[in-house]
């Protein structure tokens, strides 16, 4: 399992390679590929720069996984504490 900080820098680094991989695709369609090569580049780019600021933040969001966003036990909190008002 992972820490829900970890999810943003992954999800980062796997941008990160899905533009490498388009770069790399572009490459090879040359005439085509070179339209989409910048964009994939800076894509990748981006991606490459953002994925530490997320590992940076990722020790910080690792709270227990009951107050990670989209964790089952707590939407299962917060529908029991509104079903209660």
């Amino acid at each position: 399992m992972h820490r829900c900080g970890s999810r943003i820098a992954d999800r980062g680094s796997r941008i990160a390679d899905r533009g490498s991989r388009i770069a790399d695709r572009g490459s090879r369609l040359a005439p085509r590929g070179s339209r989409l090569a910048p964009r994939a580049s800076r894509l990748a780019d981006r991606a490459s720069r953002l994925a530490p600021r997320a590992s940076r933040l990722a020790p910080r969001a690792n709270a227990t996984a009951a107050h990670s966003r989209r964790s089952p036990m707590r939407a299962h909190a917060v529908r029991f504490h509104f079903s209660r008002r």
